[in-house]
């Protein structure tokens, strides 16, 4: 079943890129202009995570929060376009629909994220946040990229086996290979790690 966020923003072109990005990633949006609607429709939606505009909401904004606090809980609360607000997440003015993609799932999955170039790595589900797509890895394809991604040179297939299988792993490196290529796949770039022969693999910037 499809995680469902209320959006509650006056901004139709913040409505429509909201919506492209979360809806393209898995999750169920009802969008509302006013807070009045919202409160009208809430009984039949019930939803996991509530999202609101501070410039939206206005001078209500306290008794706005606190409603939805008692509908799903601050956790599962997100105020855009203000630097802090208590205890609710929070992004500014200058938020991008990445940065509200990788929030709405950080809450809906109680997970933390880290950011290194151009991913997003969530670390709880093995997964990326990359060109504004969320990906499912493998635990192994998850930690091959980020030491791949993490490095500034040529990781070798040793290093990794290392890393990650251990010392005593004896099979080929071959299965480093066929996890290369699966992550190429998945990520729908097959330029994204260069392959070295005769000494590994290049995250390329």
């Amino acid at each position: 079943m499809k995680p469902t966020v209320c959006l509650i923003e006056e901004d139709i072109n913040i409505v429509i890129q909201a919506k492209r990005i979360l809806t393209s990633n898995g999750y169920e949006i009802k969008d509302f202009p006013n807070f009045e609607k919202f409160v009208l429709s809430y009984r039949d939606i019930n939803p996991d995570v509530i999202v609101l505009d501070a410039k939206t909401i206005g001078d209500d904004l306290q008794p706005a929060i606190t409603f939805c606090c008692e509908l799903v809980g601050s956790d599962y609360i997100l105020l855009l376009g203000i630097e802090k607000y208590h205890n609710i997440h929070c992004l500014n003015e200058s938020y991008t629909s990445k940065n509200l993609l990788v929030k709405v799932t950080e809450i809906t999955r109680e997970c933390k994220s880290e950011a290194i170039e151009e991913f997003t790595f969530i670390m709880r589900n093995n997964e990326v946040i990359y060109k504004d797509r969320l990906i499912k890895l493998t635990n192994k394809e998850f930690q091959i990229l980020k030491i791949i991604v993490s490095s500034l040179d040529v990781v070798d297939r040793e290093q990794i086996l290392k890393c990650i299988w251990g010392y005593d792993f004896a099979y080929k490196t071959r299965t480093v290979d066929m996890h290369i290529n699966a992550i190429r796949k998945k990520l729908q770039n097959p330029n994204i790690i260069k392959t070295v022969y005769g000494k590994g693999y290049l995250y390329q910037r």
